[in-house]
């Protein structure tokens, strides 16, 4: 199953006066739910639905609870979790306070050898979609 995926022209926000570059942007094309998923994995074992459910929901129970107190979750050759905090700049250290913090996510990073990774995720070369996304200007905005 191909990547899907689309470009975007963006501008460099640190570099305003270059020209937009090509950049790819992932395309979602459906969702997987916790029921499929959990259909899907007991279709696959031994385990009921239920109960794949059950293991799911107290797995991200934990790894939210390991994140919070400052841990990085290590699924193995999976990849790992860990927080990523996005804040404001501040003059100083000493000026800086949590209400610099504008947003904490979850990122996800993959173990696994960047060709493999592209193999896995059957790349094409030539079928994607494409999107030119407008770049906001004054007159626009």
């Amino acid at each position: 199953m191909p990547l899907n995926y689309s470009i975007a022209m963006l501008k460099n926000p640190q570099k305003q006066d270059e020209e937009p570059k090509a950049y790819a942007k992932s395309q979602i094309t459906g969702e997987l739910t916790l029921k499929e998923l959990g259909q899907q994995v007991a279709s696959q074992t031994t385990v009921s639905r239920a109960d794949v459910a059950a293991v799911i929901i107290s797995t991200v129970e934990n790894m939210i609870g390991g994140l919070r107190a400052g841990k990085q979750v290590d699924f193995g050759d999976l990849g790992k979790f860990r927080l990523q905090i996005n804040s404001r700049a501040a003059d100083t250290a000493e000026k800086f306070t949590a209400a610099n913090i504008t947003g904490v996510n979850i990122q996800f990073a993959v173990i696994v050898d960047k060709r493999v990774s592209v193999q896995l995720l059957d790349i094409p070369s030539i079928h994607f979609l494409y999107h030119i996304q407008k770049q906001k200007t004054p007159a626009t905005s």
